[in-house]
């Protein structure tokens, strides 16, 4: 979704730029009730969007997790790396060494 304003800010001197309250509010942002955000850069534009907590394996953002060093894994990413672990590593060595 491309939405053009007209409205120019500057950064103030440590990069900081203030977001009117009504574009927030558009993406489902309270000031009530503050929510993370996401702030990612793509290239020359930049995105703010609601924050939606995901595996940091499988990008999956329903489920279970678990939470290791402030980061989320899904359960089944978990249950993947142990298969691979007991039952598969010697396989995996053997595809990336004949690579």
């Amino acid at each position: 979704m491309k939405h053009t304003t007209g409205i120019v800010r500057t950064p103030d001197r440590i990069g900081r730029i203030n977001v009117p309250q009504d574009m927030l509010k558009s993406i489902g942002f309270s000031a009530e009730k503050p929510e993370p955000m996401e702030i990612s850069c793509n290239g020359e534009s930049i995105t703010i969007r609601p924050y939606i907590p995901h595996c940091i394996l499988t990008g999956v953002t329903e489920g279970q997790y678990l939470e290791y060093n402030g980061r989320r894994i899904s359960k089944q990413a978990v249950k993947d790396i142990v298969k691979l672990v007991d039952g598969g590593w010697k396989n995996f060595e053997e595809q990336t060494d004949s690579e």
